[in-house]
């Protein structure tokens, strides 16, 4: 039937509950990724764990814009890959996508990328004297972690730049 005053009332004045982002078909607004990464973390969030393995691993970016990506993928990558791109980046964004293959090298994969940067931070964790002293001093001491607090936001965690490891924890 028809709802009662009270019902109606009550309906202009609380919102209806938002449904979870993995729940709703339609694109949400918030959902455009501004930057390839975080395009990587879009498919994550919505629970497409192997297309942001894919594309963090086998993805040599070459250009990218709201709307327009153009890669080159390594050998490993699925076929499928830029199909399956256009038609999730559409459901997920509300607007069509072009995704074009190319031949061009590109940049490293957002992979290759961490993996160059977290060995710049051991060289630079090894270049500290701070962890020189402290490795000198405990004989078969390694860097296990080393991590930029400012990325991370641990507060907590100030003055632990660097994780050292004795050699019986390898």
């Amino acid at each position: 039937g028809v709802p009662s005053a009270a019902a109606q009332s009550l309906a202009q004045v609380r919102p209806r509950p938002e449904p979870a982002a993995g729940d709703r078909p339609e694109a949400s607004a918030a959902a455009q990724p501004r930057t390839f990464a975080e395009l990587v973390a879009l498919a994550a969030a919505r629970r497409e764990a192997l297309l942001a393995a894919r594309l963090a691993n086998d993805v040599h970016l070459v250009h990218y814009e709201i709307g327009r990506i153009e890669f080159r993928p390594r050998p490993e990558a699925p076929g499928d890959l830029a199909p399956q791109l256009i038609r999730l980046l559409r459901e997920w964004t509300g607007r069509p996508w072009a995704v074009t293959i190319s031949n061009e090298a590109g940049l490293p994969t957002l992979r290759e990328q961490e993996a160059e940067r977290e060995a710049r931070w051991r060289e630079d964790a090894l270049a500290n004297p701070l962890v020189q002293a402290i490795v000198a001093a405990f004989p078969g001491a390694t860097i296990g972690l080393v991590r930029d607090l400012a990325e991370t936001g641990d507060e907590a965690g100030e003055g632990e730049e660097f994780g050292l490891l004795g050699a019986e924890d390898e």
